[in-house]
């Protein structure tokens, strides 16, 4: 079975992944709720700051509408190894074309964050080192608050049940938690950043026999 966390995937910059299933056709919207952004100059994601805060309420942002969800705070410049997305488990999206389970002009929320059969994945807290469980099952989507995060030092690039992105890297095994990012984010001191969503042709209905999306593409363009 398709892992979740499979859904669910981060570019930044440099990095990279590899699709678990070809995508079929495209979504006329993909909305995802997002909280903060956070950057850390160290792989192990350690003593992170944030760049971007929307408040308690988030930002629904429409990834297809333009895919971006606004401009970060001012950097210093310096390489940074890790970064953090502080949003929620729940990803709608709209297929613009009828594929296998997808209809077109349909809704489809997908819950990127749950037991699917082996163990519910748990998510932690950046500023305070809190863990929490996500919630939902395999028939039952739950909205959860989740944090993921992307490392130089990690080395997965996509889901599985041995791996969990929504905890940070530790030194005592890489492949563990995170998802590897192929390249460190550089500014310079007079560089500015956008956060930015690409779900062009990731939607398919027939790989799982359900309308999923396949990894959207989220970018930090400078």
């Amino acid at each position: 079975m398709k892992n979740p966390i499979q859904k669910l995937f981060i570019m930044l910059m440099l990095l990279t992944a590899a699709s678990a299933a070809q995508a079929t056709t495209n979504a006329t919207s993909t909305t995802v709720t997002v909280y903060k952004a956070y950057f850390s100059a160290s792989p192990l994601c350690t003593a992170p700051f944030q760049v971007a805060d929307f408040g308690s309420t988030g930002r629904a942002v429409d990834m297809v509408a333009g895919g971006s969800f606004g401009s970060v705070t001012t950097v210093a410049a310096g390489t940074y190894e890790c970064v953090i997305m502080k949003m929620s488990d729940q990803v709608t999206f709209v297929p613009e074309a009828t594929d296998g389970a997808c209809t077109a002009g349909s809704s489809t929320t997908i819950d990127v964050c749950k037991d699917y059969g082996s163990g519910a994945p748990t998510t932690q807290d950046p500023e305070t080192g809190t863990t929490s469980t996500c919630t939902g099952s395999i028939s039952t989507n739950s909205t959860d608050t989740v944090f993921l995060y992307l490392s130089t030092s990690a080395t997965t690039t996509s889901g599985a049940s041995t791996n969990n992105p929504f905890l940070p890297p530790t030194s005592s095994d890489f492949a563990a938690t995170a998802f590897k990012m192929n390249g460190s984010v550089v500014f310079s001191s007079t560089t500015t950043g956008t956060f930015v969503f690409n779900t062009t042709g990731k939607i398919d209905g027939v790989t799982t026999g359900s309308c999923d999306m396949n990894p959207p593409d989220f970018g930090f363009r400078l």
